[in-house]
């Protein structure tokens, strides 16, 4: 089940309203691919030609079906994933879903950035969830301590996600799974 807590929209700005990256920020396990796949799946069915992008590190650990991380190649699996969104920005894909943690500013304003340079209209969900439930729920077998120190950081930049709202950088989103 998926509560929306609050959202907000910018009215006064001045974006696109055909390409839109939508970002996700949540601790290991909260349901972010789950949900970005419902959605993608969504606009699939409602408006098949409107071609949509998921870019996930993940998916540089994933090989022929088998997800094996590597945490010394998490650097090259990130980078991997910036320059395939990059790839999608500069190909006008309409709806490119983020879906990584992204829970440090270091890791989401690289995508803002280039977002913004671009003209997409930028949607930040955050996707909240009790820790012990992720734990239960994460299917990369994160450690219990990680995802707790995952948390600490997702609560911490949660203002940094409501200030850029007022800002009128992007439409926030807080979703509770």
């Amino acid at each position: 089940m998926i509560y929306i807590q609050h959202s907000y929209t910018n009215k006064g700005v001045k974006m696109s309203t055909r390409n839109i990256v939508h970002i996700f920020s949540g601790t290991q396990g909260s349901g972010k691919t789950t949900l970005i796949n419902k959605l993608v799946a969504r606009n699939r069915k409602s408006n098949p030609e409107i071609t949509s992008l998921i870019c996930s590190a993940d998916h540089f650990f994933c090989k022929s079906g088998v997800y094996r991380i590597i945490l010394r190649q998490l650097p090259l699996a990130h980078k991997e994933c910036r320059q395939k969104y990059a790839n999608g920005l500069e190909a006008g894909i309409p709806h490119i879903y983020v879906d990584n943690t992204n829970v440090e500013e270091k890791h989401v304003l690289p995508y803002v950035e280039l977002a913004e340079r671009y003209g997409y209209t930028i949607k930040i969900f955050t996707v909240s969830c009790d820790p012990r439930i992720a734990f239960k729920r994460n299917v990369h077998n994160v450690p219990q301590r990680v995802i707790n120190q995952t948390q600490e950081k997702f609560n911490a930049i949660l203002p940094f996600f409501s200030e850029g709202e007022k800002q009128g950088r992007w439409e926030l989103t807080h979703l509770l799974t």
